[in-house]
């Protein structure tokens, strides 16, 4: 259940007249993993990993498919389509409900088109598109992760061609896991870019630079990401420079757990209008485990998008309640 800005949602008072939205929805989101792995003499492990797309409205069969060859001594390596190095390794708010970060509210409480605000603090464009990935050992929990990608416009992985323009993308970073005293800590900071023709009305190059902690103790775990982007741009174009932040504390004992979690970001949108598109998002949730691989979940949520622009269209703030149940088997 949402409910959704009036204005937004209605024709009148400039409002978008091509929406027509409901206050009660189910949704569903199914995956078939297929996952395969053999341990060679030399002591190399190669496994692999398919996701098959059980429910979708954007037309990709395969989320993610990747092969990787990993030992002790040498790190991972992965090849295919897959999340970047340090977007798999980062640390960001906790949420046990439909997420903060790249958090399911985007369903519910509409965003506007004009909304340029990121919702999530670590690199990763593109998603899933094709890449290689290292993966360092771990020495006295310090890492390095890295990847590169030779275009990020070309999601699919089936060996199609580059896409037209300068599209591709790598990050490095650093990540460190560790316990002291019965307290365990995360942390990872990197540096990503990517690549892009800047002489377009809408450019796509930008570099960012990002980084989370999480700390847990005794059922308690504290944790929060932040984001900087920087895009080159000139007057007249849509800039996504900006920040964006999540900070969240979770507690779980037993089957039960419970969070909160805060997140906001602000973009430049139009390079000639002072004002910046922003978004903020205030989260509860709460998840109780009925038995191996089966969890209740539900979440409350309040989201706002402010674009830099008063036009009823490109301004929406909902609250929503979302109740539900995970499978993994």
């Amino acid at each position: 259940f949402a409910d959704n800005e009036n204005s937004f949602i209605t024709p009148t008072n400039g409002g978008n007249s091509t929406r027509q939205d409901s206050f009660f929805d189910v949704q569903s989101d199914s995956e078939v993993h297929f996952k395969g792995s053999t341990k060679l003499d030399n002591g190399i492990t190669v496994s692999a990993k398919i996701e098959l797309e059980a429910d979708t409205r954007t037309g990709t069969t395969i989320d993610e498919s990747v092969v990787m060859i990993s030992s002790d001594s040498l790190g991972q390596i992965w090849l295919g389509g897959e999340d970047m190095a340090t977007y798999t390794v980062h640390h960001a708010a906790p949420d046990v409900g439909i997420g903060i970060e790249q958090g399911d509210f985007v369903n519910w409480v509409a965003v506007p088109g004009a909304i340029t605000a990121g919702t999530f603090t670590s690199f990763d464009p593109g998603d899933d598109n094709a890449k290689v990935s290292y993966f360092s050992p771990r020495f006295a929990g310090f890492g390095v992760d890295g990847s590169y990608s030779p275009d990020t416009a070309n999601i699919g992985n089936g060996g199609g061609p580059l896409s037209a323009g300068d599209d591709d993308a790598w990050c490095v970073g650093v990540v460190y896991e560790g316990e002291f005293s019965g307290v365990s800590i995360g942390a990872d900071i990197g540096y990503g870019v990517q690549n892009g023709d800047d002489g377009n009305a809408a450019p796509i190059g930008f570099d960012e630079v990002f980084g989370g902690v999480s700390i847990g103790y005794g059922g308690f775990t504290v944790g929060g990401g932040y984001l900087t982007r920087d895009q080159s741009k000139r007057a007249g174009q849509v800039s996504s420079d900006g920040d964006t932040w999540s900070v969240g504390v979770s507690y779980a004992t037993g089957p039960f757990a419970v969070s909160i979690g805060y997140m906001a970001s602000e973009r430049e949108g139009t390079v000639a209008n002072p004002a910046d598109d922003e978004l903020t998002l205030i989260q509860a949730s709460g998840k109780y485990n009925l038995g191996p691989g089966v969890d209740l979940k539900a979440s409350v949520f309040k989201a706002d998008y402010d674009d830099e622009t008063t036009a009823a269209a490109n301004n929406n703030e909902g609250w929503g309640v979302v109740a539900g149940i995970a499978l993994g088997f």
